[in-house]
């Protein structure tokens, strides 16, 4: 069996790929709201109430007057 394939090297050139075709979201797509939630920060610090949860990770208290993609009754959720 022959194997077919190619090897890049230094002087190789890749093509460009538009970045739509990436994986991830946008940094501009509306954040989440997750209401009256248990959030536990990278610090392991608990914090109770309304949050946002943004498409790059991070993640802020909420007003509940942002606009969001889904609002979602955070309840009986722990969001690490």
């Amino acid at each position: 069996m022959t194997k077919i394939g190619y090897t890049l090297s230094h002087h190789s050139v890749l093509p460009k790929i538009h970045s739509k075709w990436l994986p991830g979201y946008s940094m501009d797509e509306p954040s989440v709201r997750y209401s009256n939630a248990v959030l536990v920060d990278d610090n392991q610090q608990t914090h109770l109430g309304d949050f946002l949860l943004n498409s790059d990770g991070s993640w802020a208290p909420s007003n509940g007057d942002e606009d969001v993609i889904h609002n979602l009754d955070g309840s009986k959720k722990l969001i690490t």
